[in-house]
């Protein structure tokens, strides 16, 4: 091995808040995430590949839920926060693949998987925060295909090879080949506190991961993955918290110059991947293991509820007061999915100006008020006439027990609805439980107030916010909070 360090290198560009390294065929792509301006690594340089989109196209990108890839070609592949898919060939405008689709949309910035296959000549999208769905998507017919289920769920890190797509969530590892997933390794190097990136090195056609804890206490490690199993942890010089916070830094390999680049906004530097000490091949060989899912799960485990999506029409005048300096944010009336009591409908309203004030500081009681009236008024969000859609939301004790299922719901659970469980949930029973249930009292019965509603972008104005209604069941009284998100 040679002088075992970091090489420091001025690459002169700005990647922005969010950013993403990424492989296409045999060279490295640098994509700023909030107006895909690229560059392509060459050597010891960073060439544009990619102007920045223009003012209107930026307006539709989400830095923080975008998702791009690279074919072999250096064509880019996006994917945007309402699930649809464009593409953008070197000096053209970026086109679109495929339309929205409640299957795609959500997906937050690298935590999903979202590659270019080069064995299958497509793109990949799969798992994400509590779900484990996958599709493919082939350029040429721009159909979205569902794909049988691997993998299990939450983040992890995919990356596109030769031999199909990997795809590494918790201790195992699985391969993608056609349309089957393979269970192909597994190893004792989980991080609960940290995830871990993945790298494929195309010269030595081997699979490595990089771990890190939260604590500082120890460094960045690699491990192999072989056909015999991991390779003992080999400690790496200095540290990827900036790459493993997946903000402000990318940390990815050169394939032409046998580089591991690591890029944030102090500056570039690299490793020579010879001194990974990294040994030939893939692992290819199946593990037989039965799946950690539940085939056939009760209903119970289920609970209905509607997805509210606004309509381009205006709501119209409905004869509300509302006080000076408050706005009505929203009306839905009494229904088996929001339980009032006898009562008509729950309204909701707001502060006047939502963007002066925080997520956090919306989460106190006088940012909103909850009225329960006698009178029934159609639903609306945000001065719109909102449509609802019934779907089935798992929940989310038993989430990761069950295959997630190809038709949005995941999506939907996440954004505006009536009923089933607040986004907040983070998988216990006890938290599914207090998330239910809010601390609040009803000022009339003492009754606790329950969750009944919730709204997202773009039925509640403000992008980084979710709010929570919650209700008296008898119908007497409510209350609402927010969440940063």
């Amino acid at each position: 091995m040679s002088d075992w360090e970091w090489t420091e290198h001025a690459l002169d560009l700005k990647l922005g808040r969010v950013a993403s390294a990424v492989i296409g065929g045999d060279a490295l792509y640098l994509v700023r995430h909030r107006d895909l301006a690229t560059w392509r690594v060459e050597g010891d340089r960073a060439v544009p590949w990619h102007e920045p989109v223009d003012a209107e196209t930026r307006v539709q990108l989400d830095e923080r839920n975008l998702q791009v890839a690279f074919d072999d070609d250096g064509v880019l592949f996006a994917l945007l926060i309402d699930g649809s898919t464009w593409r953008r060939e070197r000096g053209g405008e970026l086109v679109s693949m495929t339309a929205p689709d409640v299957r795609l949309a959500g997906h937050y910035a690298h935590r999903t998987g979202f590659v270019w296959d080069p064995r299958g000549r497509r793109v990949v999208v799969v798992g994400g925060d509590h779900r484990n769905d996958g599709y493919t998507i082939d350029p040429s017919t721009r159909v979205v295909v569902p794909l049988a289920h691997g993998p299990g769920h939450g983040p992890g890190q995919t990356v596109g090879t030769a031999h199909g797509v990997f795809r590494m969530t918790g201790e195992e590892l699985w391969l993608l080949q056609g349309d089957a997933w393979a269970l192909v390794g597994k190893h004792d190097q989980v991080r609960r506190d940290r995830g871990v990136l993945l790298y494929w090195d195309p010269q030595a056609d081997a699979v490595f991961f990089v771990s890190q804890p939260r604590t500082h206490r120890e460094g960045a490690v690699r491990v192999q993955m072989t056909t015999m199993g991991p390779t003992e942890p080999l400690a790496l010089p200095g540290s990827f918290a900036g790459p493993l916070e997946a903000h402000e830094a990318v940390a990815q390999i050169d394939p032409r110059t046998g580089r591991l680049w690591q890029i944030d906004s102090l500056g570039a530097r690299y490793l020579e991947l010879d001194d990974l000490g990294l040994s030939k091949g893939s692992p290819l060989v199946v593990m037989v293991q039965p799946r950690r899912v539940v085939e056939h799960p009760p209903m119970h485990w289920y609970r209905e509820a509607l997805a509210l999506r606004q309509r381009d029409e205006e709501a119209p005048d409905l004869g509300i007061p509302v006080r000076d300096g408050w706005v009505l944010a929203a009306t839905m009336p009494n229904s088996p999915h929001l339980p009032v009591g006898d009562a008509g409908s729950v309204l909701l309203f707001s502060r006047e100006l939502p963007y002066e004030y925080d997520p956090w500081t919306l989460s106190y009681s006088n940012a909103f008020e909850v009225r329960i009236v006698d009178a029934v008024y159609p639903t609306t969000a945000g001065g719109m006439l909102v449509e609802q859609m019934k779907f089935v939301e798992a929940d989310p004790v038993f989430a990761d027990r069950i295959d997630t299922a190809w038709d949005g719901s995941t999506h939907l659970a996440r954004s505006s609805k009536i009923g089933g469980f607040p986004a907040l949930v983070a998988g216990t029973r006890e938290e599914a439980a207090n998330s239910l249930v809010a601390d609040l009292t009803c000022e009339d019965c003492d009754a606790r107030l329950r969750f009944v509603a919730q709204l997202a972008w773009p039925e509640w104005d403000l992008i980084s916010a979710r709010v929570y209604i919650y209700a008296c069941p008898f119908g007497h009284s409510g209350a609402a909070k927010a969440q940063n998100v």
